[in-house]
C-alpha cells in the first residue's frame, strides 16, 4: 500500500491469482484485460521517440526508428511465443504428474 492505493510488485510476485479473489473493488485486472493500456503506453513511447530532438525534424530517421521499434517488438512476441511454447513442453513433462494429482 502507497497513500491508500495498492501495487503488486510484479517483480516478487507468484502469480497465485489470490488478489483477483480479495480485492474489494475489483481493482486488480488479469494480464489480457492490460493489453489495451500496454499497447497505448508503447505507442506514447514511440511517439515521445519521434519527436525527440534527433528525430523530430527527419522523415528518414523517423522511418528507420519505427522500422527498429518495429523489429524490437517483433523480437518480443517471437520471445514470448517459444516461452509459451517451452512452457506447454514443461507443463505436458516434467510437471504433468503433479497436474494429474487430485483428478485420480
Amino acid at each position: 500500500m502507497e497513500e491508500d492505493i495498492a501495487f503488486i510488485k510484479e517483480d516478487v510476485c507468484i502469480r497465485c491469482g489470490v488478489c483477483h479473489d480479495v480485492c474489494p473493488d475489483d481493482a486488480v485486472r488479469h494480464d489480457g484485460e492490460r493489453i489495451p493500456e500496454e499497447v497505448q503506453s508503447n505507442l506514447a513511447w514511440a511517439k515521445k521517440l519521434l519527436t525527440h530532438e534527433y528525430y523530430s525534424n527527419d522523415k528518414a530517421k523517423q522511418k528507420q526508428l519505427i522500422d527498429r521499434l518495429q523489429r524490437f517488438f517483433a523480437k518480443n512476441k517471437k520471445v514470448a511465443e517459444k516461452t509459451i511454447e517451452q512452457l506447454e513442453i514443461l507443463q505436458n513433462s516434467q510437471y504433468a504428474d503433479y497436474s494429474q494429482r487430485g483428478q485420480d
